[in-house]
């Protein structure tokens, strides 16, 4: 039998702390919902926007989402950050 090694993280949606296996996201089991809810927003808005490209901060403001939650989505790959024209959606199958 392996041993599973566990790190003790913080969660990047509410901030508490939590055990998680090592190397997954830092999302607790608490925020895992959230996490997708802000996704699907995020795209739903991105999808939305001309050339499929909006800025964090507008998207923030327009969806009333943290910025900091919308940047950890772009830090965990869900969408990407283009220089000079913000986010665009990795994955454009959903």
């Amino acid at each position: 039998m392996e041993d599973q090694h566990f790190d003790l993280l913080k969660c990047a949606i509410c901030g508490k702390a939590f055990a998680q296996e090592a190397g997954k996201r830092p999302t607790c089991p608490d925020c895992l919902a959230e996490e997708e809810v802000i996704y699907r927003k995020v795209r739903n808005l991105v999808n939305t926007c001309p050339d499929r490209r909006i800025n964090v901060a507008e998207a923030a403001r327009r969806l009333g989402i943290e910025e900091r939650k919308i940047n950890y989505l772009v830090e965990c790959g869900m969408f990407e950050l283009a220089v000079g024209v913000g986010l665009i959606n990795r994955q454009q199958g959903d």
